[in-house]
């Protein structure tokens, strides 16, 4: 049978699922399978027999083929090619695949970030259907599709479900009115159970309520006003705009020479195909530019130097005491000796103060001028990242880890090159200069042979350093690999017990730490090599030295004095040069993180959000109008997404865009927003470039929520506030009023600590998607912006919450121009006027009973999603 559950947010339909994965055990009562209780059926096995999809379906850091492979259990033969091409052929995966550059070897990247929302949900339904399960449990398993593909993926899992128990958790209802039964769910107990049409019948019932909040008008009735309207419609477009988003930037982009017919001619300077640009930094010395940033730090890094030089110093005073003091033991006269070793072991007390004043002052110094210089670093980068357009962070040089990387490390490391290496380069240079100077003055006899060892015995004391720094570095790498392995497994614990795949990870992690192991094990062998060297050699420079110093002795050449001196000068002196050496091999990165972090100090770009418009005004109407827009995202500028656009959205209406994944619709958002500015063509407001006007003021008039929304890692009152232009001077009262108009105040003041409560890193965790979404809308509401833009911004929300909160965006959108991406006819019905978009064109336009008598692309999709009763 194939059964569906339905019901409210919170009504207990995903836990269902989680239960039946056993991934926890229920409080009270029983859960059976054929007669026997779950819990004494051997659970490795039982997962076998499932195959699981998401609403937000989990994908690893691995090639597409490999993700589908996971679906095959591990003690059972991995799956062959074919089968995995067949398994994609039934998702409706295998020809986005297809077009893929590397095909089925294409990396997904980290939680399938490579991908957009639909292509990762097919590849996830490949993955269950690969393993040929006995039971499917589908959790809104089609929600980030359009009607296009929803069709065909539901048709596939239509024809998947033959011969198995299927189980499908859904607020589309359009997803499961063929199901054998429905449940209807309401406060965690079943309320009612039917199929769609005995449940449709019932006169006042919970499942003909739901039926009725997304039914589609087929008639082409009279639409309500324009602010009324918009708020249903525009609810409903995330999904689809997700998907959109990121295929557009896919490899699935229409090239320049592969227009459709009707295209509009292509300007002369995209004819012949588009290039990535390449931004040219002006390369400058390294040394000039850290020497710029230390300027205001001049007097630190100066007492620095002379510190330096002092500690430099210490080791060439000592080899001079240290021979006098040796000499005083030979003088037979006692109190005479007495004397002259109190004077020489004051020597020594002087060197002891000199030696922790100047390598206190070294590093002090040093450190507050480094220390300031990194806050500047940091900050300087900081801002020059913000300032970035959307299309720099496209890039895969620049993706979050790297970024942030270039903050906390390479700004640090920049730092070192006048503070910790330039000190050590100038301590070191003085030991070894002072040290030879010392001894050629003492006894140039002795030192022309000793100075000879002086090339091993700084190599000898870096080979030290190296084994006493242990041998990680090499090693690091590896070691984040097997980090990330683990990091994968831990974070989507619930899909790898799904998949069966513990053994699988668990492999994984000890393949990623063979690596490590072997360069740990040849690094040793060498590194007991280089410090048994290190000691050997010193030895072999103190034999060399006493056998020299004897034999000049013997001849009466030298003195007792002169051999120690120069022993001490060269042959310690060096050891403690090549120790300090060691560390110069840092200067490599800090002149490779040097040059990383000036180039986006010098990048100028393209979008600046900080910087003033040419037209600073406030313009009165805001009527939007896309001229001829001809536009491909600067990943893939081969890739037209907008070819020729013409489009006007008239101040006050609700114009909702519609149409398949990668038609262009999230585009036109984006480009409002101004996160990528037009390659051909104009967008005017009023009349006035958009481009022309003072960016910041613009974006504050624009109010967004997405499919997805990102909430900080703040309280739910911060996050709220951020929708004002100065959170800080929201009042209490207007937080709650925006989230009583967004539907989430009674939820919120049923938590613990209400607006105090924290929504937790990584996209507010520990929300639903529900949630998430009215607290972004409720921030959104607090902004009372002039251009609401909605992209499936009730994708996440069940049919009684997602009308509750339509009624909200209702209320605030009237006597605003509102732009709605959906996939959801029914929440578009109303709008002003619906622009049906296809391969960046606009093929159709019209209100919905305009559209319908064309019973062209628009009614098509109507047929799909309505639901008959």
């Amino acid at each position: 049978m194939t059964v569906g559950v339905v019901g409210a947010s919170g009504s207990g339909k995903s836990t269902i699922v989680a239960l039946l994965e056993r991934w926890y055990e229920p409080t009270t009562g029983r859960i059976t399978i054929d007669g026997i209780e779950l819990r004494d059926i051997d659970l490795q096995h039982w997962r076998h027999q499932i195959g699981f999809v998401s609403q937000e379906p989990v994908l690893f850091d691995l090639t597409i083929e490999e993700n589908v492979a996971l679906g095959v259990p591990e003690d059972l033969l991995p799956p062959t090619h074919d089968q995995i091409v067949e398994a994609c052929k039934v998702a409706n995966a295998h020809t986005f695949i297809s077009k893929l550059p590397d095909g089925y070897k294409t990396l997904v990247g980290e939680r399938g970030a490579l991908l957009s929302g639909g292509q990762k949900q097919r590849i996830a339904i490949a993955r269950a259907l690969v393993r040929n399960p006995k039971i499917l449990l589908l959790d809104e398993a089609t929600s980030a599709l359009d009607s296009t593909s929803e069709r065909l993926v539901q048709q596939a899992l239509e024809k998947a479900s033959v011969g198995r128990t299927t189980i499908v958790v859904a607020h589309r209802l359009s997803t499961i009115r063929d199901a054998d039964l429905i449940f209807v769910m309401k406060g965690g107990r079943v309320v009612e159970k039917g199929k769609h049409k005995e449940l449709v019948a019932k006169g006042n019932g919970v499942y003909k309520a739901l039926v009725e909040m997304q039914q589609l008008n087929l008639k082409g009735g009279e639409e309500k006003a324009g602010g009324e309207s918009s708020g249903d419609e525009s609810l409903e477009k995330g999904k689809e705009d997700e998907v959109v988003l990121v295929a557009e930037r896919s490899p699935q982009g229409t090239l320049v020479d592969d227009l459709p017919p009707n295209t509009p001619i292509v300007p002369a300077d995209l004819e012949n195909g588009l290039v990535v640009e390449d931004v040219e930094v002006k390369e400058r010395s390294v040394w000039k530019r850290v020497a710029i940033l230390h300027r205001s730090e001049g007097w630190y890094v100066f007492g620095g130097m002379i510190c330096a030089l002092g500690a430099g110093c210490i080791f060439p005073a000592y080899a001079l005491i240290y021979g006098h003091i040796l000499q005083t033991f030979a003088i037979p006269d006692a109190f005479e000796m007495r004397r002259q070793a109190d004077q020489w072991a004051a020597g020594f007390l002087v060197v002891a103060f000199v030696a922790a004043f100047s390598n206190f002052g070294t590093h002090y110094l040093f450190g507050q001028s480094g220390e300031r210089v990194t806050t500047r670093l940091r900050k300087g980068s900081f801002e020059s990242m913000m300032r970035q357009e959307v299309g720099w962070f496209d890039r895969e040089e620049n993706r979050t880890g790297v970024l942030v990387a270039r903050i906390s490390s390479d700004s640090a490391r920049v730092n070192m090159l006048v503070g910790t290496i330039f000190g050590t380069m100038m301590q070191l240079a003085t030991n070894i200069g002072g040290g030879l100077v010392v001894a050629f003055v003492v006894s140039w006899k002795i030192t022309v042979v000793t100075m000879t060892c002086v090339p091993l015995l700084l190599f000898a004391g870096v080979m030290q350093v190296a084994a006493l720094r242990g041998f990680g570095t090499k090693t690091k790498k590896a070691y984040q690999t097997a980090a990330h392995v683990a990091i994968q497994a831990m974070q989507n614990q619930g899909t790898v017990q799904t998949l069966g795949r513990e053994k699988t990870f668990l492999q994984k992690y000890n393949e990623a730490l063979e690596h490590p192991l072997r360069e740990a094990n040849r690094q040793a062998f060498f590194v007991g090599l280089g410090y048994a060297a290190s000691n050997g050699l010193g030895f072999f420079a103190n034999a060399l030295a006493f056998w020299w110093g004897g034999t000049l002795f013997s001849r009466g050449e030298v003195q007792i004095q002169q051999m120690f001196t120069v022993m001490m000068a060269t042959v310690f002196g060096s050891m403690a040069g090549g120790r300090a050496t060691a560390f110069a091999g840092d200067i490599a990165k800090a002149k490779h993180s040097a040059l990383e972090i000036f180039s986006i100090l010098d990048r100028r770009t393209k979008i600046d959000a900080f910087a003033s418009g040419s037209n600073p005004k406030l313009l009165p109407n805001l009527e939007l109008t896309f001229k001829n827009v001809w536009f491909a995202y600067p990943t893939r500028m081969n890739q037209l997404v907008l070819k020729g656009l013409d489009l006007t959205i008239e101040p006050g209406k609700v114009v909702a865009l519609v149409g398949s994944s990668g038609s262009g619709k999230s585009t036109v958002v984006s480009l409002i927003e101004r996160f990528y500015d037009p390659l051909y063509g104009d967008i005017l407001v009023d009349n006035q470039p958009l481009k022309d006007l003072d960016l910041q003021k613009w974006r504050e008039q624009v109010g967004y929520v997405g499919q997805e929304p990102v909430l900080f890692d703040l309280t739910i009152r911060e996050n709220i506030a951020y929708g004002a232009a100065d959170p800080e001077s929201v009042s209490e009262e207007e937080i709650r009023e925006a989230a009583r108009e967004a539907n989430v105040l009674e939820f919120v003041e049923r938590l613990p600590e209400g607006f105090e409560t924290r929504v937790g890193s990584r996209s507010a965790v520990q929300l639903s998607g529900g949630q998430r979404q009215r607290i972004a809308i409720a921030r959104a509401i607090l902004q009372d912006p002039r251009i609401l833009l909605l992209d499936e911004a009730t994708s996440a929300l069940d049919s009684q919450s997602e009308h509750l909160v339509q009624e909200a965006l209702d209320r605030i959108m009237k006597h605003r121009t509102a732009v709605v991406v959906a996939h959801r006819l029914s929440t578009i019905q109303n709008a002003d006027k619906i622009v049906v978009m296809e391969q960046g064109v606009m093929v159709e336009s019209g209100t919905h009973s305009e559209l319908l008598a064309k019973g062209g692309g628009y009614a098509e999709l109507v047929g799909m999603q309505n639901l008959d009763f």
